[in-house]
């Protein structure tokens, strides 16, 4: 077949094919050299209308990337391109696939199949665009994750905002009611006071709608518009106003309001439901956390106020959590890892309510890991210190939901000094009963040994006597340690003591110190305290009671030895007198002349004055004894006090057959004194003379000045 056949054969069949197919230049302005009848049809033109025509004008486009695609297409090969023609509704869409056609350079052409490609191009936007939007509601997603809540609104809001193309803003309700705006994007400050942070009741109609029904609520542009909404959509040059609630477990909680500027929200108002409904989960959420994160919080302050420590430990008997005292209680710092139930053997003795000790595998804390509750008592000694602990312990399980045992919690409350004050009443008691045996000597050694036994490492107790010091035996466990104590000038006594901490309180009754007690503490690290030292003087004057009520015991057996002695001698020198009166009246009774009377008459009188001297001191000395002692004091001359005993005691001197001599004072001796009292003494000196002299013996009676006094001497030889 000739070439013009070939080619005449081609245009036919191309004519008669339903594609829309054209033959253009190669060279710009690629004019239509052929086209068949569907290319007319799909141009809406004849034939003859298109033929060298531009291919470009033909199609609408003026755009020159699409004549750079004809240019090279001899020289890269076939290739394709989608041209658009219209807008909205009437747009078009169609695809010029281009095939280079061989031939000398300026008789170069391309075959244009030309197909509408319209609702192809517009499903893949909608594809395109439905993409978009799950990409948006997989950004907030992924922000809901931080648990975050303005990460997660700003993303929602975002997301919004641009599905909408317009201003967005989302609002929560809050505890009081209030409506607050809390996220916004693509808002212009213009729009700030149309879409105010509070939104004022009676404020945007439609969203108070929205927040009523719990329906979406949406309104175009229209005059007939509320003002408020109505400036809102004109200001942000937007045609719809749409108000979205979000919705959370309790009900609304708030709305997402947005603002379209295209004609019809159309089929992207579900994902902005859907974007609402994930503000109302992230909200949620938040809320959530942050309530769980504020029981946390207070979980963490009240174990943290609790002064008794807490141990929470798993199922595996693995510590969870503890809190400070805890840490204390463990010898743990704020960072260090917590140990398991089973290592707390090493340093903690589990003993029974009863004050056993408990047996292997009895640790109350792990049987409550086996459902049990229990208590018991813990007794704490640190590793390397004299430091001891006890505590009354209490554990219980913990349960799930289904009733299985997922831990344990335990509260260990230090008890040590109420065990302290136990031990001291203790010792109080069992002193004030040993104090009662009868040798006080004994009861203190007992009570040294008490005190040994939980109040101290050593007792002494030193004794003050008329002859000096004297130290009890010293109780103590360690017999080396007593001997030192025994030798208290011993160079190495302080060191053998080994003291760190010690007290002494004295021995005191009725003002008197009796002695001292002495305690310390040594190897058991003891530091006493106020209280402790509040014991020791109770022990201290309970010792004083007893030694004190032993003294005087022993002064009131004295004093009765005493009494019986004085009663003694005045029973004989009452006799004495009251004998010669008895032998006179019978004498009288017998011879009752005159030579006898008189006699008898002296006698009875000097012993009847004698008796009356006795009389006069036996109630001077219960004067002086009950404290009723007066003295009238008056001024006198000494001497003219001192002559008148002098004188009396005459006639009883001159009777012994002694010299009785008085030598007064050249000078008078002016004294302020009671006559009667310093007279009975000058007379009780001068019978106490007479009773010592013999017969033919001298008492001699003296009144001078000495040292600026006046001054009495009575001699007898």
């Amino acid at each position: 077949m000739a070439e013009g056949d070939m080619e005449w054969a081609v245009h036919e069949a191309l004519a008669a094919v339903g594609l829309s197919v054209a033959l253009v230049d190669g060279q710009e302005p690629f004019r239509v050299r052929w086209a068949n009848a569907a290319f007319a049809r799909e141009l809406g033109a004849v034939g003859a209308a298109i033929e060298g025509q531009p291919l470009l004008a033909l199609m609408g486009c003026a755009d020159a990337g699409a004549s750079a695609v004809l240019e090279r297409v001899h020289a890269e090969g076939s290739t394709s391109l989608v041209l658009a023609r219209g807008e909205g509704r009437h747009r078009r869409e169609r695809e010029l696939i281009l095939l280079p056609v061989p031939g000398p350079s300026r008789e170069r052409a391309v075959l244009v199949l030309v197909r509408d490609v319209t609702e192809r191009e517009q499903a893949r936007g909608r594809l395109e665009a439905e993409n978009f939007r799950l990409a948006q509601l997989a950004t907030i997603t992924r922000q809901l994750l931080s648990l975050e809540p303005p990460r997660v609104l700003d993303a929602a809001v975002g997301a919004a905002c641009s599905i909408s193309n317009g201003p967005t803003a989302i609002y929560l309700v809050g505890p009081g009611g209030e409506v607050r705006r809390t996220a916004t994007a693509g808002m212009s400050i213009d729009l700030a006071d149309l879409m105010p942070l509070v939104l004022r009741p009676g404020q945007l109609p439609l969203f108070a709608r929205a927040l009523e029904s719990g329906e979406r609520q949406s309104v175009p542009y229209a005059p007939t518009l509320p003002a408020d909404e109505r400036t809102l959509l004109r200001d942000a040059a937007a045609r719809w106003l749409v108000v979205t609630p979000i919705r959370g477990r309790q009900g609304i909680i708030g709305a997402l309001v947005t603002l379209w500027r295209q004609r019809m929200p159309g089929e992207a108002l579900p994902f902005i439901d859907l974007i609402a409904g994930q503000i109302g989960i992230a909200v949620e959420h938040a809320r959530e956390y942050r309530a769980a994160n504020d029981e946390r919080a207070r979980l963490e302050l009240i174990l943290a106020q609790i002064p008794d420590a807490v141990l929470i430990a798993d199922a595996a008997g693995q510590l969870e959590r503890t809190n400070a005292a805890g840490r204390r209680l463990l010898g743990l710092g704020p960072g260090d890892a917590l140990p398991s139930l089973d290592a707390l053997q090493a340093t903690i003795t589990w003993r029974r309510p009863d004050g056993r000790l408990s047996a292997d595998g009895e640790q109350p804390l792990a049987r409550a890991l086996h459902g049990n509750p229990s208590t018991g008592l813990a007794h704490l000694s640190t590793k390397g210190s004299r430091d001891e602990r006890w505590f009354q312990s209490t554990a219980a399980p913990l349960r799930d939901h289904e009733g299985t045992v997922v831990g344990m919690i335990g509260v260990l409350t230090d008890i040590t000094e109420v065990r302290q004050v136990q031990e001291r009443l203790q010792l109080l008691v069992d002193a004030t009963f040993v104090l009662t045996l009868p040798n006080y000597t004994t009861a203190l050694e007992e009570v040294a040994r008490l005190a040994v036994r939980s109040f101290a490492d050593w007792c002494a107790v030193d004794i003050l006597e008329d002859s000096g010091v004297r130290r009890l035996p010293v109780a103590h466990a360690d017999p080396a340690v007593l001997t030192a104590t025994e030798r208290p000038n011993d160079p190495d006594f302080l060191a053998a003591l080994d003291l760190r901490s010690c007290m002494t309180a004295p021995i005191t009754a009725r003002g008197q110190t009796l002695g001292v007690m002495h305690f310390a503490a040594a190897q058991s690290g003891r530091r006493y305290e106020r209280a402790d030292l509040a014991v020791a003087e109770v022990l201290a004057w309970r010792a004083a009671l007893a030694i004190d009520r032993e003294r005087l015991y022993e002064e009131a057996r004295e004093a009765n030895r005493r009494m019986d002695e004085f009663l003694a001698v005045v029973s004989h020198e009452l006799r004495t007198p009251l004998a010669p009166l008895l032998t006179w009246a019978e004498i009288l009774r017998r011879r009752p002349d005159e030579q006898h009377a008189a006699q008898a008459a002296d006698v009875i009188e000097r012993n009847v004055r004698m008796l009356r001297g006795l009389i006069s001191e036996l109630l001077d000395l219960a004067s002086i004894t009950g404290g009723k002692m007066r003295l009238e004091r008056a001024r006198y001359d000494f001497t003219d006090l001192v002559r008148r005993p002098f004188e009396d005691m005459g006639p009883q001197v001159a009777e012994k057959a002694i010299a009785l001599e008085f030598r007064p004072a050249t000078e008078p001796l002016p004294v302020e004194a009671d006559a009667g009292r310093v007279q009975q003494v000058v007379t009780n000196l001068i019978s106490n003379a007479l009773k010592f002299t013999p017969a033919g013996g001298t008492i001699t009676v003296v009144t001078e000045e000495a040292s600026g006094a006046a001054c009495l001497r009575v001699r007898d030889t």
